[in-house]
């Protein structure tokens, strides 16, 4: 399987510099828009017009980075420090929505659109049960609140059964005891691990019942992903940009692709009529 997929690979790498490359997706794997649109979009990802653009355009769904605020409340939002990317400062958790709600992006050449919470764009997105989400929960904070976990690990619970999301939605995170910790609250839910290498992970989902690992396209192979589909488990990447990274990934079959440069990367698997 590893020589046919890096034959594969090499003659479809070939081509695509001098004819459009048409690559066929299996029924099984889900293309997801990595924060939206994805990264170097004129949206900022993870913001209310990134994610219904990649909608829009043909995703089967979106990958959105979590976290919480102060007051309870799921924050769309990537960085540790709010600084880095809009005119907040300080970490999401330190601060209240109604604080937040005020922020906005200001990095070239995102400036001006707004910070959401999980349920503004829940609640924009029509026919919800026809996509794929999945949330990377991102468990920053300060301090010793040793209610912050449980009282995140409510907030995901609720907004999944709000929503009626469990389903088609699937929880991402590198910290092991808050997967963990969602899973004791209810075992329905589909927990990927955030991993660097599949040997670091894979013991850890069969041994817990979770559905998956995340891992980058290039750190997984065939075998690993062919490994995994024996054991009843699923494999989601991120990292892929170009066509010749989208056909690795759906050379190796995996499950998800979380994919920036969306629409090339969908372009990429339009057949022609």
């Amino acid at each position: 399987m590893g020589k046919i997929c890096f034959i594969t690979f090499t003659f479809l790498w070939t081509i695509c510099s001098c004819q459009k490359l048409n690559l066929n997706v299996p029924v099984h794997t889900r293309i997801l828009g990595h924060g939206g649109m994805g990264i170097s979009s004129q949206y900022p990802m993870n913001s209310l017009e990134s994610i219904l653009n990649a909608l829009n355009i043909g995703a089967d769904g979106i990958e959105v980075d979590v976290q919480l605020s102060k007051d309870g409340h799921l924050v769309a939002f990537h960085d540790e420090e709010m600084q880095v990317s809009t005119n907040m400062d300080d970490l999401v958790n330190n601060k209240t929505w109604d604080e937040i709600e005020e922020g906005f992006y200001t990095s070239f050449p995102h400036a001006n659109y707004n910070i959401v919470r999980l349920e503004d764009i829940f609640e924009a997105i029509e026919n919800r049960e026809h996509y794929t989400f999945t949330l990377d929960c991102k468990l920053y904070h300060e301090g010793s609140n040793e209610n912050f976990e449980q009282d995140y690990a409510t907030a995901i619970l609720d907004l999944l059964e709000k929503y009626q999301l469990s389903n088609v939605t699937t929880i991402e995170s590198v910290d092991t005891n808050f997967l963990l910790l969602l899973k004791n609250r209810n075992e329905q839910v589909r927990a990927y691990y955030y991993v660097t290498a599949f040997e670091d992970g894979f013991d850890f989902i069969q041994s817990h019942s979770m559905e998956g690992v995340t891992i980058h396209q290039a750190s997984i192979t065939a075998a690993e992903v062919l490994q995994a589909h024996q054991a009843g488990k699923k494999i989601a990447v991120f990292g892929v940009s170009q066509t010749g990274e989208l056909a690795a990934a759906l050379c190796k079959a995996v499950d998800i692709v979380q994919a920036d440069n969306l629409r090339s990367i969908l372009n990429a698997t339009k057949t022609d009529e």
